[in-house]
């Protein structure tokens, strides 16, 4: 898109702004890649600075969007991922589709529940913006509330109770706006212009799909009364001897802050560090669980203060726009703030800021959110593009898409050999890694070979020497 970017002919300038949120979210990137200086694990921290320029460069392309219809074509394909997401999701969750094989059912081609889940925080409130006002008519009405339906009904079926709050946090704070702009501006936003009959049939498909699984007819009450017992035995745990093992990961990371409380661990250094402080969990973890105190961990109180100086902001805009004019256009920068605040809910018991997808639709949404609050000619600044800029930004597209290209094939080529190796069982040869950088997912691949329980010694060491070390410290199987 960079390449692109650079080589249109369309393309006379670059639109910027020093508003304090991106002012804010560029100090938190470069403290972040300053952080490899003092890394514990400098290949996680090129991993995971890859994935935050990535994000941060969606959001730089975005802003560079000048109009709104084009904002609300490109929130549109978004929203679409959403729904496709769900409905494929749904369907191998029906039917147990196994053409793309399920980590944890149903959450589709995804590792787990919770990553499928984070996608669809920061994303389902899209299909109510689109439904409000003269957006929506005629059949485009059914779609849309079918479409909603469909996703609150795969976000029930995934049962992630993060996912569940951070929801039902946004419909609170959407809610709130819609009072706002009844009862003081006036502002019906829309709502009005929907049907009766397109409500009652999304909630007829919403009441059909929660209450059925592969093998019929599920009581939908009886998974959430599972899950909030759950919920409950978890918290009764606080404290004693057998602790939620989050509860214990959690006070572990924190001790982490303690021992390096300015600069951090160094960003990705937080699973090579951790497994010092504990040996009672059992499993090991890659993350804190929860993204701010895995931050302070990894950039120390500066990036804690950053992040939360990045949260102040958005929580002030929220404020402003929820008191200010309650218009369509505010609406959705509302909505928009809301779907971000969503995914920081959801940060404190999960990790949706070390994830790929969720990264980059939070850059999307920051683009228009920013796009939005800076829609006039005079509220940006232009830097012109001249030939020879245009060159320099050609030639640091292609690098940075060479090596991108580059590093991802190696990494493609050292997970085939290194779960060929296990699944074989084979380890009559050391395995050679071709990627300078390791990945994250080579120690969890690494963790595979913890079936088989009963190893030869001397070949326990063969296989502790080929692969890559899971700590500072190779774990010993006895």
């Amino acid at each position: 898109l960079l390449l692109v970017f650079a080589r249109s002919r369309k393309v006379s300038d670059i639109v910027y702004c020093s508003h304090p949120l991106v002012i804010a979210l560029m100090l938190f990137m470069f403290w972040a890649t300053l952080s490899i200086l003092w890394s514990f694990n400098r290949d996680y921290t090129v991993v995971y600075l890859m994935r935050l320029y990535v994000s941060g460069l969606l959001g730089f392309l975005v802003f560079q969007i000048r109009s709104k219809s084009h904002f609300a074509t490109l929130l549109g394909f978004v929203y679409f991922g959403c729904v496709l997401l769900s409905a494929f999701g749904l369907l191998q969750h029906f039917f147990d589709i196994q053409i793309v094989m399920q980590a944890a059912p149903p959450a589709s081609t995804f590792g787990n529940r919770n990553a499928a889940a984070q996608v669809i925080v920061v994303t389902w409130l899209l299909g109510i913006y689109f439904l409000s006002g003269t957006r929506s008519k005629g059949s485009n009405q059914y779609f849309l509330c079918c479409s909603i339906a469909l996703v609150l009904a795969y976000i029930v079926h995934i049962s992630s109770r993060a996912a569940w709050v951070a929801m039902g946090a946004q419909v609170i704070a959407m809610s709130a706006f819609v009072l706002a702009a009844k009862f003081r501006s006036k502002q019906p936003l829309g709502f009005g212009n929907i049907g009766l009959k397109p409500i009652l049939t999304s909630v007829l498909v919403f009441l059909v799909l929660v209450n059925m699984d592969s093998s019929g007819y599920k009581s939908v009450l009886e998974s959430i009364a599972t899950e909030v017992s759950d919920i409950a035995t978890v918290s009764s745990t606080l404290g004693s001897e057998n602790e939620y093992s989050r509860f214990k990961l959690w006070r572990t990371t924190y001790q982490v802050f303690l021992d390096q409380p300015i600069l951090g661990v160094g960003l990705g250094g937080f699973e090579a560090v951790w497994q010092r402080y504990t040996t009672s969990l059992g499993v090991v973890f890659v993350h804190a669980h929860n993204d701010l105190f895995q931050i302070m961990a990894e950039l120390g109180i500066v990036g804690g203060l950053l992040a939360l100086s990045c949260v102040g902001i958005m929580l002030s805009l929220g404020y402003r726009f929820l008191i200010g004019p309650h218009d369509n256009d505010t609406f959705l920068k509302y909505l928009v703030l809301v779907l971000i605040g969503g995914l920081a809910v959801t940060s404190l018991f999960s990790t949706p800021l070390t994830r790929p997808g969720p990264l980059s639709c939070l850059g999307i949404l920051f683009g228009v959110l920013l796009g939005l609050e800076h829609i006039k000619p005079e509220q940006i600044r232009r830097l012109p593009l001249d030939i020879m800029r245009k060159r320099k930004l050609t030639v640091m597209a292609t690098l940075i898409m060479a090596c991108t290209i580059t590093i991802n094939v190696l990494w493609s080529v050292d997970l085939f050999r290194v779960e060929r190796s296990v699944n074989k069982r084979n380890f009559s040869e050391k395995i050679r890694y071709w990627s300078p950088v390791e990945h994250p997912r080579y120690r969890s691949v690494v963790l595979a070979i913890s079936h088989l329980s009963h190893v030869d010694p001397q070949i326990t060491e063969f296989i502790a020497k080929s692969f890559y070390t899971i700590g500072q410290v190779d774990t010993i199987i006895n």
